[in-house]
């Protein structure tokens, strides 16, 4: 037996990203992102390259929202794109490829 935890205003908001909608789009990044600068702070020290990785993680987030499926927390899914991008970054100045944007 699973449960379904509801949590108020997800659906709507992921409904209105899929449609298109910015308003919705610019309250899904003002609720997650303050948590998400915070994760790429965590991985990358200069807050240059954590505002890079958090602005290139949501413009990934907002075109592959069709993707989240509803399995596990929405801030789960945004949380594992962000740290994808932070370590792609970190990659990336490893090999010297990285300038900023």
């Amino acid at each position: 037996m699973g449960f379904n935890i509801y949590r108020a205003g997800e659906k709507e908001l992921i409904n209105g990203c899929l449609s298109g909608d910015r308003s919705a789009q610019q309250k899904l990044y003002d609720v997650y992102s303050p948590k998400a600068y915070a994760l790429c702070c965590r991985y990358l020290k200069d807050p240059m390259q954590a505002e890079d990785a958090l602005v290139t993680a949501f413009t990934r987030i907002l075109k592959k929202i069709h993707q989240y499926k509803g399995e596990g927390s929405l801030e789960g899914w945004i949380k594992t794109i962000v740290i994808r991008e932070a370590l792609t970054i970190i990659r990336k100045i490893n090999n010297s490829e990285w300038k900023p944007t």
